[in-house]
């Protein structure tokens, strides 16, 4: 007969989000993208959620983004958002080959988007989910004027309030 101890433990839980920008044509409307702001914050821990940029301070290159993004992955049991089966992780996955690093390894994942019931009219939107759901912060919205200057890092994003909000959210 085997015997085995039994423990539990809560899950290591980490949420992110990632965004990029467009960098080759393929066909059509089809484009090649590289990350350009990774934004993370375990669920649970206090303090503001974490995030770095190419081309600041924190992350020069890609490769530093790259690497302080998977060394949070590899703490996580767990990772959370929206689409990020469809879109983060396979984005992230490319660039890490592209930069010469191992691939993110599997792991459980709980995507906002590919996880919901498909229902009838009702939005399974980021913004509606979060109405439906009563988070404090609304879903940022930007203008396509907006998206360019972040994707471009400009020095005018510092005056957007979308660009505070991103940063500066606080743990509830």
């Amino acid at each position: 007969m085997i015997e085995y101890e039994e423990t539990t433990r809560q899950l290591r839980i980490l949420d992110f989000d990632c965004e990029a920008r467009p960098l080759s044509w393929i066909a059509s409307d089809y484009v090649t993208k590289e990350p350009t702001v990774i934004a993370a914050k375990f669920i649970g821990d206090k303090g503001r959620v974490q995030a770095r940029a190419i081309g600041t301070a924190e992350a020069p290159e890609m490769r530093y983004m790259l690497e302080w993004f998977v060394d949070l992955y590899n703490q996580a049991d767990m990772v959370t958002g929206h689409f990020i089966r469809g879109y983060d992780l396979p984005l992230l996955n490319g660039a890490l080959e592209e930069a010469g690093l191992p691939s993110l390894e599997e792991k459980l994942t709980s995507d906002t988007k590919g996880d919901l019931l498909k229902r009838h009219g009702m939005s399974n939107s980021q913004e509606s989910l979060g109405a439906e759901l009563g988070l404090k912060h609304p879903k940022v919205q930007m203008t396509q004027n907006d998206w360019r200057e972040a994707k471009r890092w400009t020095e005018v994003i510092a005056t957007r309030p979308w660009q505070t909000l991103l940063f500066n959210l606080a743990a509830a």
